[in-house]
């Protein structure tokens, strides 16, 4: 008995599918056993690359050669569907979809090797340009290998390594740091539109853990080899948010290289405002106070930052180097070449020198940071600082509690002006009545004790006595 046409055309249709299915099974198997085999892969590449095989089975290979790490093999894959003279475009897009589908899912999962093969395969990826613009518009995965990349960045660890299984590749270590992994997620989606960017997961994660200073300064790091203006900016923000949340313990060599790479003006001020404080490490103090002077002379800011250096100099709490560093870069920034010297701004300088400064407390320190103030920074410009220090030294004369203010005058006066300085101080009685009875006493200006400025002023008038 024959059965009706519908049913014959059903029973056809069973058959085919059955057939279609039983050869499926049979390819996967063969698949599955080519996995375990030193070049099982290689038979898996190529095996992926004929179009003409099943799709599903092509699929599982995919995830063979993913989970095995075989990148090589995978870039040869992609290369060889990219060139297929009939449906490259649509081949290429397929094996991409695949790759991403794999990230994703392997990212969920718990084990942290399954999240590093994940990792790796989506470095990969976003080297290659189709695959790059593919992978940037998937906002969940992006967000989820963002979140994986921070997490080992937090906490300083490793990468942990897939454990060697047969059929694997034979790299025994990570093929990535999750600081290139961020760095490039932040490259490849800078132009997606996304409601939440990975930036802003970064930012999240930075207001989160702000006390943890070498977890910012990692982040710096990958943010300033990004070179992105924008995005440099709003790391400015989160480095002076860490350096004042753990503050002055912050203050490290470290944090200060990072907020000058940054080139932020206001960290180029927190810089040298921290110049008055003994609570950073001494070291720290004078590199951060000449980097930052030399940033803001790079970003053309000095004559904003003159002022900073002015409290610096009135800082009663301030070391003596730093009153010294202060008082040079307030001087060359107002004497560069070009422009005017501003008397009222050198008498400002010299005058702000606090009289309660620790000065050096043994040998000639003094005496030599005072005279080498004078020849190396006032001598190139002698000839304009000329009067205003003449004028100084009698505007200075009946005012003692200035005595650095006074000694630094004199001193470069004797220095530069050798013939003129007994002149000047035999006029109006300046040196018998204001500075020969000067008591105040001058630590480390003689190496066998200290001396009253009054001394200084008699040797400087009587040099062959």
């Amino acid at each position: 008995m024959s059965l009706p046409k519908p049913h014959r055309t059903l029973l056809t249709l069973i058959c085919i599918i059955a057939g279609f299915m039983s050869a499926c099974q049979i390819e996967e198997r063969e698949l599955l056993s080519w996995q375990n085999d030193d070049y099982g892969h290689l038979k898996i590449a190529s095996y992926i690359v004929d179009v003409n095989r099943p799709i599903e089975s092509r699929k599982k290979g995919i995830s063979i050669l993913a989970k095995g790490r075989h990148y090589d093999d995978i870039l040869s894959v992609y290369q060889h569907l990219t060139k297929l003279e009939q449906g490259g475009e649509a081949e290429a897009a397929f094996f991409t979809e695949e790759l991403i589908t794999f990230i994703d899912k392997t990212l969920s999962k718990t084990s942290p090797e399954q999240q590093t093969i994940a990792a790796e395969l989506s470095f990969f990826l976003m080297s290659l340009e189709a695959p790059r613009q593919a992978f940037a518009i998937r906002n969940e995965i992006t967000s989820k290998l963002t979140k994986w990349s921070l997490g080992y960045i937090r906490s300083g660890r490793e990468v942990i390594v897939p454990s060697q299984k047969p059929g694997m590749s034979k790299v025994k270590e990570a093929h990535i740091k999750p600081q290139d992994i961020l760095l490039s997620l932040l490259h490849v989606t800078s132009a997606v539109d996304q409601s939440k960017g990975v930036f802003d997961l970064v930012k999240e994660d930075m207001a989160e853990n702000i006390a943890k200073t070498d977890y910012i300064l990692r982040i710096h790091k990958v943010v300033h080899d990004l070179r992105s203006p924008s995005i440099t900016e709003q790391m400015a923000v989160a480095l002076l948010a860490a350096a004042r949340k753990s503050y002055p313990e912050s203050i490290t060599e470290a944090m200060v290289e990072a907020m000058i790479e940054n080139k932020n003006h206001t960290l180029i001020k927190f810089l040298i405002e921290i110049g008055r404080d003994r609570r950073v490490p001494f070291t720290t103090l004078k590199m951060a106070i000449d980097k930052a002077a030399n940033g803001a002379d790079e970003l053309g800011i000095n004559d904003e930052v003159i002022p900073l250096f002015v409290r610096v100099l009135k800082s009663p709490t301030a070391h003596a180097q730093m009153i010294f560093r202060a008082l040079r870069w307030s001087w060359e920034f107002s004497t560069k070449e070009g422009q005017e010297i501003s008397k009222d701004k050198i008498k400002e300088f010299l005058m702000s020198i606090t009289p309660d400064f620790s000065v050096p407390v043994s040998g000639t320190d003094l005496k030599k940071e005072v005279e080498n103030f004078c020849v190396q920074f006032v001598e190139p410009k002698k000839d304009k600082a000329r009067e205003l220090l003449l004028e100084l030294i009698r505007e200075l004369k009946d005012k003692q509690e200035l005595w650095p203010a006074r000694l630094y005058t004199l001193s470069c006066i004797n220095q530069l002006y050798p013939d003129d300085f007994p002149k000047v101080m035999k006029r109006g009685g300046l040196y018998k009545r204001y500075y020969q009875k000067d008591q105040k006493r001058i630590s480390a200006w003689r190496s066998d004790g200290d001396v009253t400025l009054g001394s200084i002023t008699d040797e400087f008038m009587n040099p062959m006595r």
